[in-house]
């Protein structure tokens, strides 16, 4: 639930990163609390899965909070579920991904938001052109 803020900010905007809950610790670190999970998916992979051979694949599932009181649908903790496809790339990797999203919503609960998200965007390396057609 808590990480470093500099961790968390990586890649965010200057207004996402003033939305973070943050606070110091014991030590006099600035953490802050977790607004989404894949960061520290990420920092797990970089760290101690480094010498994991790819792909790697993992799922995760936890509270994550908002400052952003509309983001949640007017709640400022969720519970966020995702699944991470690492060191695979093209139209085989995204369709085992979205065939793992969609056995999920073959019982989904009361309430569901789908986010999907592709490192590629990030990067600027995606075009449309890279979009397999159906």
């Amino acid at each position: 639930m808590v990480e470093n803020t500099e961790v968390l900010e990586l890649g965010l905007g200057a207004e996402q990163r003033r939305r973070l809950f943050k606070f110091t610790d014991a030590g006099g670190e600035v953490v802050a609390l977790v607004g989404e999970r894949t960061v520290p998916v990420a920092r797990l992979v970089a760290g101690k899965l480094r010498s994991t051979p790819l792909p790697v694949r993992l799922c995760y599932a936890g509270p994550v909070l908002s400052a952003d009181a509309g983001r949640f649908h007017q709640r400022r903790e969720t519970y966020q579920v995702g699944a991470e496809l690492v060191g695979a790339r093209g139209a085989t990797a995204d369709a085992e991904v979205i065939a793992l999203a969609a056995r999920c919503l073959e019982a989904p609960p009361a309430s569901l938001q789908v986010d999907v998200g592709h490192a590629e965007f990030f990067q600027g390396s995606w075009t449309r052109s890279s979009c397999p057609t159906p």
